[in-house]
């Protein structure tokens, strides 16, 4: 999708958001969905659609659960669905992201990988600098690093996917640190399975899907950090 495009989808999109919002508060939709729901949930919802849009373009099950959990939780009273707490669905999310993965991982992997160039004509970047910053909003983006001694990098990711690839990098010799800044965001790092993966990063409404990786020995340690809020980080072992 062209550049110009995806502004005026995105555009659009928001322009009705507003006008949703704007017309929930008049009073014209007495009667309907909308009746007593918060402002508050009717922007959060209308966020989460947009990652929910942006998740199934690119086959992110992570984000995609977590889009339609969130949404389920902000609005099941309302429609008369049972209760479900946050940490609940959260738990169900990752367990539903685990199993798709387990069964259509590999594919999704090998497609990505094959068609990432002509999907992401725009927004494919190969970084080879040891510290480097990646930075995506309201769109799509893979990166392929081609470090020798990564040292840092730092991933700032909002209302968008996010794909790194690590499987052409070797770290420092005392390891490297990933920083996160992502908000309405499903970012994916594809990890060499000889890797430490740590994590050490905060999140509100989200998660990091971090499988078990034990091995005896390990040819570096790479550690995670920063802040995630209503978006999910996934972590494909290659």
């Amino acid at each position: 999708m062209k550049k110009n495009s995806k502004n005026w989808l995105w555009g659009l999109f928001f322009l009705c958001a507003a006008g949703v919002i704007l017309i929930s508060q008049f009073g014209l939709f007495a009667g309907a969905f909308f009746e007593g729901i918060s402002v508050f949930k009717i922007i959060v919802g209308i966020l989460l659609i947009g990652m929910l849009i942006v998740s199934i373009y690119h086959a992110e099950f992570f984000g995609i659960f977590l889009a339609l959990g969130l949404i389920y939780v902000l609005f099941a009273g309302h429609i008369g669905l049972p209760y479900i707490s946050v940490w609940t669905m959260l738990a169900v999310v990752v367990f539903l992201s685990i199993g798709f993965h387990l069964i259509f991982g590999k594919r999704l992997h090998k497609f990505r990988h094959h068609s990432s160039e002509k999907m992401f004509e725009e927004s494919a970047q190969t970084i080879t600098d040891d510290s480097t910053c990646a930075r995506v909003s309201f769109g799509a983006s893979s990166k392929y690093l081609h470090v020798q001694g990564l040292k840092r990098a730092r991933l700032e990711c909002s209302f968008g996917a996010l794909q790194v690839y690590f499987d052409e990098t070797t770290l420092d010799p005392d390891g490297a640190v990933v920083e996160f800044n992502c908000s309405f965001a499903g970012v994916e790092l594809y990890i060499p399975r000889t890797w430490q993966v740590i994590n050490n990063i905060n999140s509100s409404i989200g998660g990091v899907d971090l499988p078990r990786n034990m091995r005896d020995e390990y040819e570096g340690k790479l550690t995670l950090v920063g802040d995630l809020k209503f978006g999910g980080i996934e972590i494909v072992y290659v």
